[in-house]
Protein backbone atom coordinates (compact mmCIF):
# COMPACT_ATOMS: atom_id res chain seq x y z
CA UNK A 1 0.00 0.00 0.00
CA UNK A 2 2.86 2.36 0.79
CA UNK A 3 5.97 3.14 -1.21
CA UNK A 4 8.64 1.55 1.02
CA UNK A 5 8.20 -2.10 1.79
CA UNK A 6 8.02 -3.33 5.37
CA UNK A 7 7.29 -7.02 5.74
CA UNK A 8 6.73 -9.69 8.31
CA UNK A 9 8.70 -12.93 8.24
CA UNK A 10 8.19 -16.10 10.26
CA UNK A 11 11.19 -17.64 12.02
CA UNK A 12 10.30 -21.32 12.25
CA UNK A 13 12.70 -22.16 15.10
CA UNK A 14 14.72 -19.78 17.26
CA UNK A 15 16.49 -20.23 20.61
CA UNK A 16 17.35 -17.30 22.86
CA UNK A 17 18.36 -17.23 26.54
CA UNK A 18 17.27 -20.81 27.02
CA UNK A 19 13.83 -20.33 25.48
CA UNK A 20 12.77 -21.96 22.22
CA UNK A 21 10.55 -19.88 19.92
CA UNK A 22 8.44 -21.50 17.20
CA UNK A 23 7.04 -19.59 14.19
CA UNK A 24 8.15 -16.29 15.70
CA UNK A 25 6.97 -13.21 13.73
CA UNK A 26 9.74 -10.75 12.91
CA UNK A 27 9.50 -7.42 11.06
CA UNK A 28 12.07 -6.34 8.47
CA UNK A 29 12.62 -3.27 6.28
CA UNK A 30 12.93 -3.19 2.48
CA UNK A 31 16.56 -4.37 2.76
CA UNK A 32 15.53 -7.30 4.99
CA UNK A 33 17.14 -5.68 8.04
CA UNK A 34 15.39 -6.41 11.32
CA UNK A 35 13.47 -3.49 12.82
CA UNK A 36 14.74 -4.10 16.33
CA UNK A 37 12.15 -2.67 18.75
CA UNK A 38 9.03 -4.33 17.33
CA UNK A 39 10.96 -7.59 16.99
CA UNK A 40 11.92 -7.47 20.69
CA UNK A 41 8.31 -6.66 21.58
CA UNK A 42 6.98 -9.62 19.57
CA UNK A 43 9.54 -11.91 21.21
CA UNK A 44 8.28 -10.84 24.65
CA UNK A 45 4.67 -11.32 23.62
CA UNK A 46 5.43 -14.79 22.30
CA UNK A 47 7.33 -15.82 25.41
CA UNK A 48 5.19 -14.39 28.23
CA UNK A 49 1.80 -14.15 26.47
CA UNK A 50 0.94 -10.87 28.21
CA UNK A 51 0.76 -7.26 27.10
CA UNK A 52 0.03 -3.95 28.78
CA UNK A 53 -2.68 -1.39 28.03
CA UNK A 54 -2.43 2.26 28.97
CA UNK A 55 -6.04 3.19 29.77
CA UNK A 56 -7.69 6.37 30.97
CA UNK A 57 -9.93 6.06 34.07
CA UNK A 58 -11.83 8.46 36.25
CA UNK A 59 -10.69 8.38 39.89
CA UNK A 60 -12.78 9.07 43.02
CA UNK A 61 -12.13 12.79 42.71
CA UNK A 62 -13.55 12.79 39.17
CA UNK A 63 -10.13 13.34 37.61
CA UNK A 64 -8.91 11.41 34.58
CA UNK A 65 -5.79 9.39 35.24
CA UNK A 66 -3.86 6.93 33.11
CA UNK A 67 -3.44 3.39 34.41
CA UNK A 68 -1.44 0.49 32.96
CA UNK A 69 -3.37 -2.78 32.89
CA UNK A 70 -1.87 -6.21 32.22
CA UNK A 71 -3.73 -8.49 29.84
CA UNK A 72 -3.20 -12.04 28.58
CA UNK A 73 -2.80 -12.49 24.83
CA UNK A 74 -3.27 -15.47 22.53
CA UNK A 75 -1.20 -16.49 19.52
CA UNK A 76 -4.00 -15.09 17.34
CA UNK A 77 -3.72 -11.71 19.07
CA UNK A 78 0.04 -11.71 18.53
CA UNK A 79 -0.54 -12.38 14.82
CA UNK A 80 -3.01 -9.49 14.59
CA UNK A 81 -0.72 -7.11 16.49
CA UNK A 82 2.26 -7.98 14.30
CA UNK A 83 0.22 -7.33 11.15
CA UNK A 84 -1.01 -3.98 12.48
CA UNK A 85 2.53 -2.93 13.41
CA UNK A 86 3.76 -3.81 9.91
CA UNK A 87 1.09 -1.59 8.40
CA UNK A 88 1.86 1.28 10.77
CA UNK A 89 5.58 1.06 10.06
CA UNK A 90 4.89 1.06 6.32
CA UNK A 91 2.92 4.26 6.83
CA UNK A 92 5.82 5.78 8.81
CA UNK A 93 8.14 5.05 5.90
CA UNK A 94 5.76 6.51 3.35
CA UNK A 95 5.53 9.91 5.04
CA UNK A 96 9.18 10.93 4.61
CA UNK A 97 9.22 12.93 7.83
CA UNK A 98 12.56 14.33 8.91
CA UNK A 99 14.27 12.33 11.70
CA UNK A 100 11.56 9.63 11.71
CA UNK A 101 11.93 6.30 9.92
CA UNK A 102 11.06 2.68 10.61
CA UNK A 103 14.27 2.32 12.61
CA UNK A 104 13.47 5.21 14.95
CA UNK A 105 9.68 5.20 14.70
CA UNK A 106 9.53 5.53 18.49
CA UNK A 107 10.15 9.23 17.83
CA UNK A 108 6.70 9.47 16.24
CA UNK A 109 4.56 12.03 18.04
CA UNK A 110 1.13 11.29 19.47
CA UNK A 111 -0.27 13.68 16.86
CA UNK A 112 1.37 11.69 14.05
CA UNK A 113 0.09 8.38 15.42
CA UNK A 114 -3.45 9.70 15.62
CA UNK A 115 -3.23 11.16 12.14
CA UNK A 116 -2.53 7.61 10.99
CA UNK A 117 -5.57 6.29 12.87
CA UNK A 118 -8.04 9.02 11.96
CA UNK A 119 -6.90 10.34 8.59
CA UNK A 120 -5.32 7.30 6.96
CA UNK A 121 -7.34 4.37 8.31
CA UNK A 122 -10.76 5.93 8.88
CA UNK A 123 -11.01 8.69 6.28
CA UNK A 124 -8.79 7.40 3.46
CA UNK A 125 -8.94 3.62 3.71
CA UNK A 126 -12.50 3.66 5.11
CA UNK A 127 -11.76 0.80 7.50
CA UNK A 128 -14.50 -0.47 9.81
CA UNK A 129 -14.73 -0.52 13.58
CA UNK A 130 -13.14 -3.93 14.16
CA UNK A 131 -10.03 -3.25 12.08
CA UNK A 132 -9.46 0.25 13.47
CA UNK A 133 -10.03 -0.83 17.08
CA UNK A 134 -7.55 -3.68 16.62
CA UNK A 135 -5.00 -1.19 15.27
CA UNK A 136 -5.57 1.20 18.18
CA UNK A 137 -5.12 -1.67 20.63
CA UNK A 138 -1.97 -2.93 18.91
CA UNK A 139 -0.33 0.51 18.77
CA UNK A 140 -1.29 1.37 22.35
CA UNK A 141 0.08 -1.89 23.71
CA UNK A 142 3.30 -1.45 21.74
CA UNK A 143 3.86 2.18 22.78
CA UNK A 144 2.96 1.32 26.37
CA UNK A 145 5.76 -1.24 26.30
CA UNK A 146 8.11 1.40 24.87
CA UNK A 147 7.05 3.77 27.65
CA UNK A 148 7.52 1.16 30.40
CA UNK A 149 10.95 0.37 28.93
CA UNK A 150 11.82 4.09 29.19
CA UNK A 151 12.37 4.31 25.44
CA UNK A 152 9.78 6.97 24.75
CA UNK A 153 7.20 9.18 26.43
CA UNK A 154 3.59 8.16 26.94
CA UNK A 155 1.67 8.21 23.68
CA UNK A 156 -1.94 7.18 23.25
CA UNK A 157 -3.69 6.29 20.02
CA UNK A 158 -7.38 7.07 20.01
CA UNK A 159 -10.32 7.41 17.67
CA UNK A 160 -11.38 11.05 17.33
CA UNK A 161 -15.00 11.35 18.55
CA UNK A 162 -15.72 13.35 15.39
CA UNK A 163 -14.94 10.22 13.37
CA UNK A 164 -17.19 7.84 15.31
CA UNK A 165 -20.12 8.29 12.91
CA UNK A 166 -17.87 7.83 9.87
CA UNK A 167 -16.41 4.69 11.45
CA UNK A 168 -19.90 3.26 11.91
CA UNK A 169 -20.70 4.13 8.29
CA UNK A 170 -17.49 2.39 7.17
CA UNK A 171 -18.57 -0.73 9.03
CA UNK A 172 -22.07 -0.68 7.56
CA UNK A 173 -20.63 -0.12 4.10
CA UNK A 174 -19.00 -3.53 4.19
CA UNK A 175 -22.46 -5.09 4.25
CA UNK A 176 -24.00 -2.74 1.67
CA UNK A 177 -24.62 -3.66 -1.97
CA UNK A 178 -21.27 -3.08 -3.70
CA UNK A 179 -22.58 -3.07 -7.26
CA UNK A 180 -23.56 0.31 -8.71
CA UNK A 181 -26.38 0.09 -11.24
CA UNK A 182 -26.07 1.42 -14.78
CA UNK A 183 -28.64 4.06 -13.87
CA UNK A 184 -26.72 5.15 -10.76
CA UNK A 185 -23.47 5.49 -12.69
CA UNK A 186 -25.03 7.49 -15.49
CA UNK A 187 -26.76 9.86 -13.08
CA UNK A 188 -23.57 10.34 -11.06
CA UNK A 189 -21.72 11.34 -14.21
CA UNK A 190 -24.49 13.78 -15.08
CA UNK A 191 -24.16 15.34 -11.61
CA UNK A 192 -20.39 15.88 -11.91
CA UNK A 193 -19.63 19.62 -11.70
CA UNK A 194 -16.35 19.30 -13.63
CA UNK A 195 -14.76 17.18 -16.35
CA UNK A 196 -12.12 16.13 -13.81
CA UNK A 197 -14.76 14.68 -11.50
CA UNK A 198 -16.34 12.81 -14.39
CA UNK A 199 -12.95 11.31 -15.26
CA UNK A 200 -12.35 10.34 -11.62
CA UNK A 201 -15.65 8.46 -11.47
CA UNK A 202 -15.17 6.79 -14.84
CA UNK A 203 -11.70 5.58 -13.84
CA UNK A 204 -13.43 3.76 -10.97
CA UNK A 205 -16.46 2.48 -12.94
CA UNK A 206 -14.74 1.63 -16.23
CA UNK A 207 -11.13 0.91 -15.29
CA UNK A 208 -11.38 -0.34 -11.70
CA UNK A 209 -8.92 2.11 -10.14
CA UNK A 210 -8.69 2.57 -6.39
CA UNK A 211 -8.74 6.17 -5.19
CA UNK A 212 -4.99 6.22 -4.43
CA UNK A 213 -4.22 4.82 -7.89
CA UNK A 214 -5.62 7.95 -9.55
CA UNK A 215 -2.27 9.61 -8.85
CA UNK A 216 -0.54 7.00 -11.00
CA UNK A 217 -1.81 8.52 -14.25
CA UNK A 218 1.03 10.67 -15.59
CA UNK A 219 1.49 12.71 -18.76
CA UNK A 220 5.07 11.92 -19.72
CA UNK A 221 6.51 8.65 -20.94
CA UNK A 222 8.47 6.84 -18.24
CA UNK A 223 10.84 3.97 -17.58
CA UNK A 224 10.03 1.32 -14.98
CA UNK A 225 11.96 -1.88 -14.23
CA UNK A 226 14.11 -1.35 -17.35
CA UNK A 227 11.06 -1.02 -19.63
CA UNK A 228 9.72 2.07 -21.40
CA UNK A 229 6.03 2.95 -21.05
CA UNK A 230 3.75 5.53 -22.63
CA UNK A 231 2.27 8.41 -20.67
CA UNK A 232 -1.13 9.99 -21.29
CA UNK A 233 0.31 12.52 -23.78
CA UNK A 234 1.58 9.70 -26.00
CA UNK A 235 -1.73 7.84 -25.75
CA UNK A 236 -3.54 11.00 -26.88
CA UNK A 237 -1.33 11.02 -29.99
CA UNK A 238 -2.27 7.38 -30.56
CA UNK A 239 -5.92 8.44 -30.66
CA UNK A 240 -5.28 10.18 -33.99
CA UNK A 241 -2.76 7.67 -35.30
CA UNK A 242 -5.02 4.65 -34.72
CA UNK A 243 -8.60 5.83 -35.44
CA UNK A 244 -10.03 2.28 -35.36
CA UNK A 245 -8.49 1.36 -32.03
CA UNK A 246 -11.01 1.25 -29.13
CA UNK A 247 -8.75 0.61 -26.11
CA UNK A 248 -5.33 1.94 -25.16
CA UNK A 249 -2.99 0.33 -22.62
CA UNK A 250 -1.50 2.33 -19.76
CA UNK A 251 1.04 0.77 -17.39
CA UNK A 252 0.07 1.51 -13.77
CA UNK A 253 3.20 1.29 -11.65
CA UNK A 254 3.23 -0.70 -8.42
CA UNK A 255 4.35 2.40 -6.51
CA UNK A 256 0.79 3.70 -6.88
CA UNK A 257 -1.15 0.48 -6.27
CA UNK A 258 -2.15 -1.38 -3.15
CA UNK A 259 0.68 -3.31 -1.49
CA UNK A 260 0.57 -6.93 -0.43
CA UNK A 261 -1.71 -7.45 2.55
CA UNK A 262 0.09 -6.91 5.87
CA UNK A 263 3.27 -6.23 3.92
CA UNK A 264 2.87 -2.61 2.99
CA UNK A 265 5.39 -1.63 0.39
CA UNK A 266 5.08 -1.46 -3.37
CA UNK A 267 1.99 -3.03 -4.86
CA UNK A 268 1.49 -5.09 -8.00
CA UNK A 269 1.93 -3.25 -11.30
CA UNK A 270 -0.70 -3.87 -13.96
CA UNK A 271 -1.84 -2.74 -17.38
CA UNK A 272 -5.12 -0.84 -17.40
CA UNK A 273 -7.25 -0.29 -20.49
CA UNK A 274 -8.51 3.21 -21.27
CA UNK A 275 -11.40 3.35 -23.75
CA UNK A 276 -11.32 5.75 -26.66
CA UNK A 277 -14.22 7.77 -25.24
CA UNK A 278 -12.51 8.06 -21.83
CA UNK A 279 -9.20 9.07 -23.38
CA UNK A 280 -10.99 11.69 -25.50
CA UNK A 281 -12.58 13.09 -22.35
CA UNK A 282 -9.16 13.17 -20.67
CA UNK A 283 -7.79 15.10 -23.65
CA UNK A 284 -10.67 17.59 -23.31
CA UNK A 285 -9.82 18.01 -19.62
CA UNK A 286 -6.18 18.72 -20.52
CA UNK A 287 -7.11 21.35 -23.08
CA UNK A 288 -9.76 23.09 -20.97
CA UNK A 289 -9.87 22.73 -17.18
CA UNK A 290 -6.34 21.61 -16.40
CA UNK A 291 -4.75 24.22 -18.64
CA UNK A 292 -6.23 26.99 -16.49
CA UNK A 293 -5.02 25.43 -13.21
CA UNK A 294 -1.39 24.48 -13.83
CA UNK A 295 1.31 27.11 -13.76
CA UNK A 296 2.96 26.97 -17.22
CA UNK A 297 6.35 27.53 -15.60
CA UNK A 298 5.99 24.40 -13.45
CA UNK A 299 6.18 20.98 -15.05
CA UNK A 300 3.34 19.04 -13.41
CA UNK A 301 3.43 15.43 -14.57
CA UNK A 302 0.39 14.15 -12.64
CA UNK A 303 -2.73 14.11 -14.83
CA UNK A 304 -5.33 14.97 -12.19
CA UNK A 305 -4.73 18.18 -10.26
CA UNK A 306 -6.44 20.16 -7.52
CA UNK A 307 -8.77 23.04 -8.32
CA UNK A 308 -9.34 24.44 -4.82
CA UNK A 309 -8.13 27.98 -4.14
CA UNK A 310 -4.52 28.21 -3.01
CA UNK A 311 -3.64 24.71 -4.23
CA UNK A 312 -4.49 25.01 -7.93
CA UNK A 313 -2.43 22.72 -10.13
CA UNK A 314 -1.05 20.54 -7.35
CA UNK A 315 -1.46 16.74 -7.63
CA UNK A 316 -4.73 15.47 -6.17
CA UNK A 317 -4.60 13.67 -2.82
CA UNK A 318 -4.88 9.90 -2.44
CA UNK A 319 -8.42 10.28 -1.11
CA UNK A 320 -9.73 12.44 -3.99
CA UNK A 321 -11.91 9.64 -5.38
CA UNK A 322 -13.51 9.02 -1.99
CA UNK A 323 -14.13 12.72 -1.40
CA UNK A 324 -15.61 13.57 -4.81
CA UNK A 325 -17.78 10.44 -4.87
CA UNK A 326 -19.21 11.32 -1.46
CA UNK A 327 -20.06 14.89 -2.50
CA UNK A 328 -21.80 13.82 -5.73
CA UNK A 329 -23.57 10.91 -3.99
CA UNK A 330 -24.93 13.19 -1.25
CA UNK A 331 -26.24 15.68 -3.83
CA UNK A 332 -28.12 12.85 -5.53
CA UNK A 333 -29.55 11.56 -2.27
CA UNK A 334 -30.65 15.07 -1.28
CA UNK A 335 -32.34 15.38 -4.67
CA UNK A 336 -34.35 12.23 -3.96
CA UNK A 337 -32.63 9.69 -6.21
CA UNK A 338 -33.18 6.11 -4.95
CA UNK A 339 -30.59 4.34 -7.14
CA UNK A 340 -27.66 5.29 -4.87
CA UNK A 341 -27.26 4.37 -1.20
CA UNK A 342 -25.62 6.47 1.51
CA UNK A 343 -23.29 3.54 2.24
CA UNK A 344 -21.93 3.34 -1.32
CA UNK A 345 -18.35 4.52 -1.79
CA UNK A 346 -15.86 5.21 -4.57
CA UNK A 347 -14.42 1.72 -4.13
CA UNK A 348 -17.79 0.29 -5.19
CA UNK A 349 -16.95 1.53 -8.68
CA UNK A 350 -14.03 -0.90 -8.65
CA UNK A 351 -16.34 -3.68 -7.41
CA UNK A 352 -18.74 -2.84 -10.24
CA UNK A 353 -15.94 -2.97 -12.81
CA UNK A 354 -14.88 -6.38 -11.46
CA UNK A 355 -18.44 -7.67 -11.60
CA UNK A 356 -18.92 -6.74 -15.23
CA UNK A 357 -15.54 -8.18 -16.27
CA UNK A 358 -16.44 -11.40 -14.42
CA UNK A 359 -19.83 -11.48 -16.16
CA UNK A 360 -18.22 -11.07 -19.58
CA UNK A 361 -15.73 -13.84 -18.87
CA UNK A 362 -18.45 -16.22 -17.62
CA UNK A 363 -20.47 -15.59 -20.79
CA UNK A 364 -17.37 -16.18 -22.92
CA UNK A 365 -16.72 -19.54 -21.26
CA UNK A 366 -20.45 -20.34 -21.07
CA UNK A 367 -20.30 -21.12 -17.37
CA UNK A 368 -22.74 -20.45 -14.54
CA UNK A 369 -20.97 -18.06 -12.12
CA UNK A 370 -22.51 -19.83 -9.12
CA UNK A 371 -20.67 -23.06 -9.99
CA UNK A 372 -17.25 -21.61 -10.76
CA UNK A 373 -13.99 -22.63 -9.08
CA UNK A 374 -11.00 -20.59 -7.92
CA UNK A 375 -8.79 -21.65 -10.85
CA UNK A 376 -11.34 -21.03 -13.59
CA UNK A 377 -10.05 -18.74 -16.37
CA UNK A 378 -12.94 -16.33 -15.73
CA UNK A 379 -11.71 -15.81 -12.16
CA UNK A 380 -8.06 -15.58 -13.20
CA UNK A 381 -8.72 -12.97 -15.90
CA UNK A 382 -10.85 -10.85 -13.57
CA UNK A 383 -8.13 -11.04 -10.91
CA UNK A 384 -5.49 -10.07 -13.47
CA UNK A 385 -7.44 -7.01 -14.62
CA UNK A 386 -7.82 -5.89 -11.00
CA UNK A 387 -4.22 -6.59 -10.00
CA UNK A 388 -5.24 -9.32 -7.53
CA UNK A 389 -3.10 -12.34 -6.74
CA UNK A 390 -4.44 -15.88 -7.07
CA UNK A 391 -1.35 -17.59 -5.66
CA UNK A 392 -2.64 -17.55 -2.07
CA UNK A 393 -5.37 -20.27 -1.97
CA UNK A 394 -7.29 -18.58 0.85
CA UNK A 395 -7.19 -15.16 -0.83
CA UNK A 396 -8.19 -16.74 -4.17
CA UNK A 397 -11.19 -18.41 -2.53
CA UNK A 398 -12.29 -15.16 -0.84
CA UNK A 399 -11.91 -13.26 -4.13
CA UNK A 400 -13.90 -15.87 -6.06
CA UNK A 401 -16.68 -15.83 -3.48
CA UNK A 402 -16.77 -12.03 -3.72
CA UNK A 403 -17.08 -12.15 -7.53
CA UNK A 404 -19.95 -14.64 -7.29
CA UNK A 405 -21.78 -12.57 -4.67
CA UNK A 406 -21.33 -9.37 -6.66
CA UNK A 407 -22.55 -11.07 -9.82
CA UNK A 408 -25.69 -12.11 -7.98
CA UNK A 409 -26.14 -8.51 -6.81
CA UNK A 410 -25.69 -7.25 -10.37
CA UNK A 411 -28.38 -9.61 -11.65
CA UNK A 412 -30.79 -8.44 -8.95
CA UNK A 413 -30.08 -4.74 -9.45
CA UNK A 414 -30.18 -4.83 -13.27
CA UNK A 415 -33.05 -7.32 -13.44
CA UNK A 416 -30.98 -9.98 -15.23
CA UNK A 417 -31.84 -13.67 -15.05
CA UNK A 418 -28.89 -15.45 -13.47
CA UNK A 419 -29.11 -18.96 -14.81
Amino acid sequence: MFSMKVTKIQVSQFNHNGYSYSNLPMIVDHNNNLIILPCLYLMLLARFQVTHHLVEKENKEGEIERVINEEDVTSKTIEIYSNKLVHFLSYVNSQNIKNISVHNHEASTEKFINKYINEELIKTQLLGESSVEQTVSAINCYFTWLFRSKITKRKVARIDPKNKELLVDNTKRKDAVKYLSTEARQLMLEHCPTIRDEIILRLGFEVGLRTKELRGLVLNDFRYNKNNHKGIDSLNKDLEEFPDKEYFDFFLRGTFTKGIKHGGGTGRSRVIKLSRSLLERINEYLLKERLTLVNPNIKQNTLLVKSNKGAEGEPVTESIGTARFRIIKNKMIDAGYMCIDKDNSYHDGRHTFATEIFDEECKYYKVNPANIGVNHPAVLETARRLGHSTKDPRAALETTQLYIRLHSEMCQVEGIYNG
